[in-house]
């Protein structure tokens, strides 16, 4: 018998840990993503306008073959106002003014339910679209749950911080209360938003076409889901051409071919490049930020920082120690800023019927991948008190505020009843979608 040599001894077992790594890593974020799934599924059904045209995508495919939302014109009318402000009417027929890639998203579980049962006339319909989407917002929620942990992993955070920031996710932002509730662009937003970020980090590590076209898929369909994503997914396109000069083609080639079906659907429809956000009047204005940046982040019926207030130590810490490490957390806290800054200036920067910031449900996932960055960098001696504060205290605080928004619908009847007044009772502290619910 001879002697084995070393690296034969060393690379089959280097390999058996990586595989054990791997095999641990996949069943734990498996065992978070089907939690996240069980708890989203058990809240009471919530209503909202916003995401009736995707709920009905499958429905308007299965039986008319194409978007249009004709033949639920009456009844969405009945439910909904004499004319409802997602319908917009175009020379193709009545169509959704949002991006159709959600509602095309969810096709597999609306059209499984609207196969499996009777429902033949509009109203019934629309009720079995209504209950399935549900199910798909949460099945495509507890997939970023799972892309979210791996991210975490990748960029090296040990397996208690992976693990806490992906609770945190899962049940502490509006994961919970927003995305895995209704058919609402934010949870395939965040998907795609998130699968960005990982594929990115792969391509910093080996900046090969393979990784990049996926890099460049995922920003895409973020993108064509909503186009507001763009500022989140926009510092890391720019920052890929910039590094990777050498697949500057594959970063951007699939962006084109996922916007080409985009953009020959809005003109088709609709007859602009904008689609049905071309439709409706510009909402943006520099002279809302006097209002809108402080509703935002502090009032009491949407403020981020009441709602989801690790936001403030991440951004209070974030700055010093995230900026001059790592040019993927530069990128990530400039998208957090421009998100935040949109949104502010928008007149309607309280988002309607929801529970907290919606239109920062995106951000907020960032927000906690610069957290686990700042986290790295913080001397041991630090670290303790800083995760008493954050796991010990605003975890459950937040998942409680979450929890409320889920499983009540106080907080919803608040807003239907409370915001057509206009925004001043956003500043009541004495009555606000969480007080509301123990009243």
């Amino acid at each position: 018998m001879g002697t084995r040599n070393a690296d034969s001894v060393v690379g089959p077992r280097a390999s058996m840990r990586r595989v054990t790594n791997l095999a641990r890593r996949l069943t734990t974020a498996s065992l978070l993503a089907a939690l996240a799934f069980g708890v989203y599924t058990n809240g009471y059904l919530q209503q909202a306008t916003d995401s009736v045209p995707s709920s009905l995508v499958a429905a308007t495919l299965l039986t008319d073959g194409s978007f249009r939302l004709d033949r639920f014109a009456d009844a969405l009318r009945e439910v909904w106002g004499a004319e409802p402000y997602f319908l917009s009417e175009t020379r193709r027929g009545l169509m959704s003014i949002y991006p159709p890639a959600t509602g095309l998203l969810a096709t597999p579980v609306s059209a499984l339910a609207l196969l499996t049962t009777q429902a033949t006339a509009p109203k019934e319909v629309i009720a079995v679209a209504h209950r399935s989407e549900r199910y798909a917002a949460a099945l495509i929620t507890a997939a970023a749950v799972m892309v979210f942990s791996f991210l975490c992993w990748q960029l090296g955070f040990n397996d208690w911080l992976t693990v806490g920031l992906t609770l945190f996710y899962a049940f502490g932002s509006q994961a919970f209360s927003t995305s895995s509730q209704l058919l609402w662009q934010h949870g395939p937003g965040t998907l795609f938003v998130l699968l960005a970020f990982l594929w990115f980090g792969r391509l910093r590590m080996w900046a090969a076409p393979a990784g990049t076209v996926s890099f460049a898929l995922a920003w895409a369909i973020a993108v064509a889901i909503r186009p507001m994503n763009v500022l989140l997914v926009g510092p890391l396109v720019v920052l890929a051409l910039y590094r990777f000069p050498g697949v500057r083609a594959y970063t951007l080639l699939p962006g084109v071919l996922v916007g080409l079906p985009a953009t020959a659907y809005n003109l088709y429809y609709f007859g602009t490049l904008g689609g049905g956000y071309g439709t409706q009047p510009l909402l943006f204005s520099a002279a809302n930020l006097a209002s809108g940046l402080p509703g935002l982040l502090l009032s009491p019926g949407r403020g981020l920082f009441l709602y989801f207030p690790v936001a403030l130590v991440v951004l209070a810490m974030a700055p010093r120690r995230c900026v001059l490490r790592d040019d993927m957390a530069r990128a990530a806290l400039s998208a957090v800023i421009l998100a935040i800054m949109l949104f502010a200036s928008y007149e309607h920067w309280h988002g309607g019927v929801s529970v907290g910031p919606r239109y920062l449900s995106e951000a907020e996932a960032i927000l906690l991948v610069l957290f686990g960055v700042a986290w790295q960098t913080l001397p041991q001696r630090r670290k303790m008190p800083l995760g008493v504060l954050c796991f010990a205290l605003l975890l459950p605080y937040s998942v409680f505020i979450q929890g409320v928004g889920t499983y009540s619908d106080a907080p919803s009847r608040w807003n239907f009843e409370r915001t057509p007044d206009g925004v001043a009772a956003l500043w009541d502290f004495r009555n606000n979608p969480i007080v509301h619910a123990f009243r």
